[in-house]
């Protein structure tokens, strides 16, 4: 796993679908040996939509905190957050641009 570079595109999403597709491509390319190896409480690990995103994100930080030497669970786990975090900066970002819609079309009164 090249974490950084998932990261990187992450990082690069225009659109919250397109960091869904990014996490399902990582999620697809990682080794099934290294899925085996993962605790019980993250697997079977499906990404499907953002809040499958934000849900195995959470699982998977937390499975990170105890654990010592399971490589596949920290880089899933900052994988997994990055793409949250990716997916509800976007999110505020259109929510703030449908907020200046709507105030620019309020008249305004003198």
């Amino acid at each position: 796993m090249n974490t950084v570079a998932w990261i990187r595109e992450i990082a690069g999403a225009g659109s919250a679908a397109s960091v869904v597709e990014i996490v399902k491509r990582f999620v697809d390319g990682i080794d099934k040996t290294e899925l085996e190896m993962l605790p019980a409480e993250c697997r079977p690990l499906r990404i499907g939509s953002t809040t499958d995103v934000a849900s195995w994100a959470f699982t998977f930080a937390t499975a990170s905190l105890s654990v010592d030497e399971l490589a596949p669970v920290h880089e899933l786990s900052l994988v997994l957050s990055e793409a949250s975090s990716r997916i509800a900066a976007l999110a505020l970002g259109e929510h703030r641009a449908a907020q200046l819609r709507e105030v620019s079309r309020t008249p305004t009164v003198e």
